[in-house]
């Protein structure tokens, strides 16, 4: 019968009514972008944000460990002082585009890729995602940082994309191909984080126990006949986690065929350890350092009369820079190993208490500018390292835009892991709720958030800094998960008129 998509033509076939093809595709396009505009506008922000951080930072910022990284990736000799797979990488990237260019590409596709993702989740995300998407662009944190090359910008990109696949694997579960793949994907993507940071286990280890219970959800809504409950979990996860450990291992053993095989995972281990037995000294100086004292008396001395008196639980650089420090600070020997380990065990608080003070300025950060918050042009100690790396030293006026802009945000929340981890935390128990409801996709959310937190809390035992990109993770993890969940706020004024088409939308 006639109606809207439809007009009378004579002549015609039909009885004289044929389809308004024009009207009737226009009337689709319409509703399509009624719909999709959303995320459509998402990633045109998202393009518009990536673009103007690429640009901002061009060619890339370089610190000292990176120009030390780069120069390793262009020879091909690597050393275990920092994960090789950073040197690699960088390498890689260097000879298809001269320096960290390429490298600062992938790293932003990466994160406003993984954004994206989780704000896709919903099919028509509100429309107050593109406002957070666009603050979130043009925070430092996002346009300054990204242009940073820097392993731990690295490691948060990797881990929040996995867990952004990780979610789109919740939600395709009962399509097996696509299912596939985007577990696939996170694997890939907390492999990359496993490999690194000496931490970034705990990423792959959380990851691994979101798949596990993905895998027992998906059993159970199937009706699979499979061991009891807690056995399916346990099953999924140690399956995930082997996955990630083979490629890890596979990996590490491929980058340590092309190591230099110097013993600096070693070193950095003393020198921690001196850097503890330092602040015990200086808190308590009457601490008896026995161990020391019979197997290596001189190295006693520059603990209690050269390194305390240096100590800050700021960082340790202080250390480095005292007479003695090439001698000492890197001993060879177990008496430093055995002496931290007497330290713990007979003096248990006394250690603790050094160790919280190291965390509470690598979390707090109580004088930000001693904890290297922005890192922009290109600087390095050793000219040598430079000409490896095919870098000269650079200070120019768009470095000092770059850090001025940063600089505007200091002493702000933008700069306060405090601030991303009470937001975090209130995600984390909003996530929980709603998968406790049924929603499996936030399963991705909880193990995200649980990973930045058990990431977090390893800087108490293994932290020696308190430079701000340390938590980077901890930031953009509560980011990510404020984002993923303004995609589906509805003001309640506008529920009950938006209901039916929320629905549509959403496939619910």
């Amino acid at each position: 019968m006639p109606g809207a998509d439809y007009e009378f033509r004579p002549g015609r076939s039909c009885g004289g009514y044929v389809l308004n093809a024009d009207r009737h595709l226009a009337a689709e396009g319409a509703v399509w972008l009624w719909r999709r505009g959303s995320l459509i506008l998402l990633l045109v922000v998202a393009g518009l944000g990536g673009l103007a951080s690429v640009l901002a930072n061009w060619p890339g910022h370089f610190e000292p460990d990176s120009v030390w990284q780069l120069a390793q990736g262009r020879t091909g000799v690597f050393d275990d002082w920092h994960p090789p797979v950073m040197a690699w990488i960088l390498g890689v990237c260097d000879r298809i585009l001269a320096g960290g260019r390429l490298y600062i590409i992938l790293t932003t596709a990466t994160f406003f890729s993984a954004f994206v993702a989780f704000m896709a989740l919903r099919r028509r995300p509100a429309a107050l995602s593109v406002v957070l998407l666009a603050l979130i662009a043009a925070s430092p944190l996002a346009l300054i940082y990204q242009g940073m090359v820097l392993k731990d910008i690295l490691f948060a990109d990797a881990s929040v994309a996995g867990y952004a696949a990780l979610a789109w694997a919740a939600r395709v579960w009962r399509h097996g191909w696509a299912r596939t793949a985007w577990i696939l994907t996170a694997l890939a993507f907390f492999t990359l984080a496993t490999l690194t940071r000496q931490t970034g286990i705990i990423v792959a280890a959380c990851g691994a126990l979101a798949l596990g219970w993905l895998v027992f959800r998906g059993a159970r809504e199937q009706a699979v006949k499979m061991p009891p409950a807690l056995f399916r979990l346990a099953l999924g996860t140690v399956a995930s986690l082997a996955l990630v450990a083979a490629a890890a291992g596979v990996a590490t053993a491929a980058l340590e065929l092309h190591g230099n095989h110097w013993p600096e995972t070693r070193a950095e281990l003393t020198a921690m350890q001196i850097y503890d037995l330092a602040g015990a000294a200086r808190r308590d100086p009457a601490v008896r350092l026995d161990v020391l004292r019979n197997q290596a008396p001189g190295l006693e001395d520059f603990v209690r009369h050269s390194a305390a008196p240096a100590y800050t639980p700021a960082r340790m650089d202080p250390l480095r820079d005292v007479s003695g420090a090439g001698d000492y600070l890197y001993f060879d020997g177990p008496a430093p190993g055995d002496q931290w380990r007497t330290l713990i065990r007979t003096a248990p608080g006394l250690y603790l208490a050094v160790r919280a003070e190291v965390f509470r300025w690598v979390f707090m950060t109580p004088d930000i500018q001693q904890c290297a918050p922005i890192l922009v042009g290109v600087d390095a100690d050793i000219a040598s390292q430079l000409e490896e790396a095919n870098l000269s030293r650079r200070d120019t006026d768009k470095d000092d835009w770059d850090s001025d802009y940063a600089e505007r945000f200091l002493n702000t929340p933008v700069f306060s892991h405090p601030f991303y981890a009470g937001l975090a935390l209130l995600m984390l128990v909003w996530a929980l709720w709603d998968l406790r409801r049924g929603a499996d996709e936030f399963v991705a959310i909880v193990a995200m958030l649980m990973a930045a937190f058990g990431f977090t809390a390893s800087f108490f035992l293994v932290g020696v800094a308190c430079d701000y990109r340390y938590l980077y993770f901890l930031d953009v993890a509560a980011m990510a998960a404020l984002a993923h969940r303004v995609a589906f706020w509805r003001l309640p004024s506008r529920r009950a008129r938006a209901a039916p088409l929320d629905a549509r939308a959403d496939g619910a």
